[in-house]
């Protein structure tokens, strides 16, 4: 989330700045004329710079927001086929040894990935080796 604070920040920052510098570059042109006495129409209309700024933002906002939903959708995809994110389900798909401390999630873990594989037609065969006990309980 905080990356798309930033790139909004970004964005906006750019578009504050191009605005100041057509504002700029209009108040020059106005001061330029005045100074001069000359009694012509400006180099450029504000209506036609404002119209064509509102145009080329509604454009970017839609392709920046078109940009997002693709990049969520791709990540969408790629956590459904990977257990917690991070692996490829065709590389559990044969073994898979879940090791760690007490707490530390394996029991979570291996719910996660027997369910992924039961959705995937794959047969699961749970050994659970319990420490102290010395007894191996399997169930399938």
């Amino acid at each position: 989330m905080t990356f798309l604070i930033r790139v909004a920040v970004t964005l906006m920052s750019i578009v504050f700045l191009i605005g100041l510098g057509y504002y700029a570059m209009y108040t020059a042109q106005q001061t330029y004329l005045r100074i001069k006495g000359v009694n012509t129409t400006p180099l450029f209309d504000v209506k036609t710079l404002t119209s064509q700024i509102t145009y080329w933002l509604s454009v970017g906002f839609a392709a920046a927001v078109l940009t997002l939903v693709a990049i969520l959708a791709v990540r969408a995809v790629v956590a459904s086929r990977r257990l917690l994110g991070v692996v490829p389900f065709k590389d559990f798909q044969k073994h898979l040894l879940v090791l760690g401390p007490t707490g530390s999630g394996k029991t979570n873990t291996a719910k996660q990935a027997i369910t992924m594989a039961l959705k995937n037609n794959v047969q699961v065969v749970v050994l659970d080796w319990k420490a102290g006990g010395g007894r191996l309980t399997g169930w399938t």
